[in-house]
């Protein structure tokens, strides 16, 4: 997600750095050892992924819409 941001935002996104050298090689391992060990098989883990890809998308937007109005409030209660 993180890459994601970074390359359509053409910008530094805060973790980064973690997804690139943590994260994405941990879940390529825990992926590959899931199929080894059959509790998952490519074309489930592939639905997965594509499901968790689908249902982020209005999850962030969500939150953003959530994020701005709590920031609005927040400044209001500063200012005021």
């Amino acid at each position: 997600m993180h890459l994601g941001q970074t390359l359509a935002l053409r910008r530094y996104v805060p973790a980064v750095l973690t997804s690139a050298l943590v994260v994405i090689p941990y879940g390529l391992a825990l992926c590959g050892r899931l199929i080894h060990e059959g509790v998952v098989d490519l074309s489930g883990l592939l639905i997965y992924f594509l499901l968790a890809a689908i249902l982020t998308v209005p999850f962030i937007l969500v939150m953003h819409k959530a994020g701005g109005f709590l920031y609005q409030k927040a400044v209001r209660l500063l200012i005021d």
